[in-house]
């Protein structure tokens, strides 16, 4: 028996998934909290949706997972539909931000990082989405003011007995920016100089609807230039394209809406319907071998054909006993479950050969059922053609030898870094 020492490859941390929680998505959280305990990093909530989650919160803390504030002071630079909500937040508004507005001493920056520290200081929120601007480019002026306030927000959370509370740097920028080596590489430079304890990317325009080839291959070689922070990397509003993106190391963790959210586009921000109310649209029934959505009605004519219920009705007893009555019964929670276990089968795989099997288990079955879907609904074409093209891309990224790197994982902690000049 040989009995001589190996060496071993350490395991790699475990990917992270964030769930953002709409007004009628805590009911389904609770749930799944109460079912097991599923390999979630965290939730994010809104602020202007407090009262109907305060359970949840309380639930995730016990059990050890990051309960995320988003400040939404990203929205509050635009005169969008939300900006009268918005306002009523103790560090809201009635006028959408500038930066000559914040900039100004003794003023509306303070009054804002006073009242997002003081909002937390009594409630179970385990870090903060910083209240930072979409940036045009490294010269924008708001990105100056944007590191000034992460700066007094920490001193703040610090002075008030919350220095256990993360900081997570909400990096808003046109794709256009962040695939612009210079003009990025000088964003993270400036980055170096920030108490951060993460970076979450929200790249405009970006998601599974518009990850073209040339984007998805400009995003995952974008990202690496976030090593040089040395932190986490939340890839946030990507929907399915996400899932490749942990795959390939862009990103460390994962952001999603509860069927929806799977992209972002700073132009709805400026949208202004007088008199419009606000509208929640029926959850969407997630189809995970396709990596789509599809809405309540079209889903269930699509299993009314057999073929399609055979191909693609959940078969996991645990998350759909009856298959696809279940799918549509609860479109919210069978998508939880469904992304929890995708990410979890590829924290699973060491992260060098993530890509390759990525490919071979994942995106391969789906470019072939994707055509048998498509003959069935022509309406699935695009969602065809884009599942080729992802298909095409990264294998091509993989034959051309993908380097051995991971964004780092979110751990929940607080960073030990040593800030640069």
């Amino acid at each position: 028996m040989d009995t001589f020492p190996r060496s071993v490859r350490p395991a790699p941390d475990p990917l992270g998934l964030y769930f953002r929680a709409g007004s009628r998505d805590h009911t389904t959280l609770l749930q799944v909290l109460a079912e097991r305990t599923p390999r979630i990093s965290g939730v994010v909530f809104d602020p202007c949706a407090e009262n109907p989650m305060r359970e949840l919160p309380l639930e995730l803390t016990r059990r050890s997972m990051e309960t995320i504030l988003d400040s939404r002071g990203m929205e509050m630079a635009f005169s969008g539909p939300d900006l009268s909500r918005l306002a009523k937040l103790p560090w809201g508004a009635a006028e959408p931000d500038k930066p000559e507005v914040l900039r100004a001493p003794g003023g509306r920056a303070g009054q804002l990082v006073r009242g997002l520290a003081d909002f937390v200081r009594h409630r179970p929120f385990s870090a903060i989405l910083t209240p930072t601007h979409f940036l045009a480019g490294p010269d924008d002026p708001w990105f100056e003011v944007d590191r000034r306030l992460v700066w007094r927000l920490r001193e703040q959370l610090d002075a008030g007995g919350r220095s256990g509370v993360l900081i997570y740097y909400l990096l808003g920028i046109p794709r256009s920016v962040f695939c612009n080596s210079t003009a990025f590489a000088r964003i993270v430079e400036l980055l170096a100089t920030v108490p951060l304890d993460g970076v979450w990317l929200r790249i405009h325009p970006f998601g599974t609807k518009n990850a073209g080839p040339l984007s998805l291959r400009s995003y995952i070689e974008s990202a690496r230039y976030l090593d040089e922070l040395n932190a986490p990397v939340v890839a946030e509003r990507t929907g399915t394209v996400g899932v490749a993106l942990l795959a390939f190391g862009a990103a460390g963790a994962i952001e999603s809406g509860i069927t929806v959210g799977e992209s972002f586009d700073v132009r709805r921000w400026s949208r202004v319907r007088p008199g419009a109310k606000p509208f929640l649209p029926p959850p969407r029934v997630y189809i995970s071998e396709l990596g789509i959505f599809l809405p309540p009605q079209l889903a269930k004519v699509f299993f009314e054909n057999r073929h399609m219920k055979s191909s693609f009705a959940c078969r996991n007893t645990d998350c759909c006993r009856r298959g696809a009555a279940d799918m549509l019964a609860d479109p919210r929670h069978h998508f939880v479950l469904t992304r929890v276990r995708e990410v979890s089968w590829l924290s699973g795989l060491p992260s060098f050969i993530r890509p390759a099997q990525y490919l071979e288990e994942h995106l391969r079955p789906a470019s072939d059922l994707a055509v048998k879907a498509a003959k069935v609904d022509p309406r699935l074409e695009r969602d065809r053609d884009r599942i080729d093209a992802w298909r095409m891309t990264l294998g091509a990224m993989a034959r051309e030898g993908v380097p051995e790197r991971s964004a780092r994982v979110p751990t929940g902690r607080r960073l030990q870094r040593r800030l640069g000049a």
